[in-house]
């Protein structure tokens, strides 16, 4: 038989046995406290959450939940989630539900829910599943985002973007951006002609994979001079296209493009052909270079033009040659009104 406790012992006992419950009554006031702390900052999150069991109805939403879709918590718990989506989305939360499931995890998922007062919003939402101690399927926990002004935002800025990218297409100059490297970024339809490619299959490259490296240094010098300047430089150039068979005289500008922090983005390009503009020109210098030539033209007393003689060296080569001569002598007769003689000395 077992020898009874002391009066002493059974103080002792009872001591520990009430310092014990004291250590359990501290540790569960601390957890209701921690579980207080915890379930206020779930109510006053600014995140929406939900949880869902696993047939998809709602066991938990917080305050700010409620708030984004204007329902009350008793209109909310119990139901399904397939209550508060249109009915074309049905299949895809069932789809997505299971999915998320078998995977534990879901992130970015998007869905169209219905608000209380009828308006459609657009949700995006991240979440896991909840176990239990034996690995089983709980709940879900998931925060969802109110992302239907983003997405407008989004769709107004691509739509922005299609109708710059329009007009930037139907400009008859050819346009392009590169970056402070030579790389580029960008083009209309009219520069795709010039190197016969596609804007996708010249985004992402320089001159150099389309031109030799004569003209390549060309085009490089003008744009290292834009943006050491960090203004606009023009020059001419003659431009031959791939496309098609066609050169011309181009007026090309590029200028220095830099972002709201003065950052250099790149250099913006634009040519203009001003092969037709040039042509009036070329035409006066042809004039004054025949009136030149008769100025130097001997009249007689007869109204015979004698053009003084000119020396050449050889008929093939030298400072003047015999289809020279003949031209500026077509020349004169076109613009002339006697008849001149032109006078060629040959050594």
């Amino acid at each position: 038989m077992a020898k009874k406790p002391s009066y002493e012992e059974l103080e002792l006992i009872i001591q520990k046995l009430e310092e014990t419950e004291a250590k359990n009554s501290q540790l569960h006031r601390a957890l209701l406290e921690s579980e207080s702390r915890f379930r206020l900052l779930y109510e006053r999150a600014p995140i929406s959450y939900q949880s869902l069991d696993e047939n998809g109805h709602f066991i938990e939403v917080n305050q700010a939940w409620l708030e984004t879709l204007g329902y009350t918590k008793e209109e909310v718990i119990g139901k399904s989630f397939s209550d508060f989506l249109p009915p074309d989305w049905s299949d895809h939360f069932r789809h997505n539900f299971h999915k998320f499931k078998a995977v534990g995890e879901v992130l970015g998922v998007e869905f169209e829910m219905i608000r209380k007062d009828g308006k459609s919003i657009l949700v995006s939402f991240h979440g896991k599943i909840g176990k239990d101690v034996h690995g089983d399927f709980k709940q879900t926990h998931c925060i969802l985002e109110d992302i239907t002004e983003l997405r407008r935002a989004q769709n107004a800025l691509e739509s922005s973007k299609n109708q710059l990218k329009t007009l930037v297409d139907s400009i008859p100059d050819l346009v392009w951006l590169k970056d402070e490297d030579g790389v580029y970024l960008g083009c209309n339809k009219a520069f795709e002609q010039f190197y016969g490619a596609t804007e996708a299959e010249i985004v992402s490259k320089t001159d150099y994979d389309f031109v030799d490296k004569e003209l390549a240094d060309f085009f490089r010098i003008h744009d290292k001079k834009a943006i050491e300047s960090g203004k606009k430089s023009i020059n001419e150039e003659m431009l031959s296209f791939a496309a098609f068979d066609y050169t011309g005289i181009f007026e090309t500008i590029k200028t220095p493009m830099y972002d709201n922090e003065g950052k250099l983005m790149g250099v913006l390009g634009v040519a203009r052909d001003i092969s037709e503009r040039k042509k009036p020109k070329q035409h006066c210098l042809k004039v004054k270079n025949v009136y030149n030539l008769l100025s130097k033209v001997q009249m007689t007393h007869h109204g015979i033009g004698i053009w003084p003689a000119m020396k050449c060296t050889t008929l093939r080569s030298g400072g003047h040659n015999w289809d020279t001569t003949q031209m500026n002598f077509q020349e004169m007769r076109s613009f002339g009104r006697g008849l001149c003689i032109p006078m060629m000395k040959i050594s």
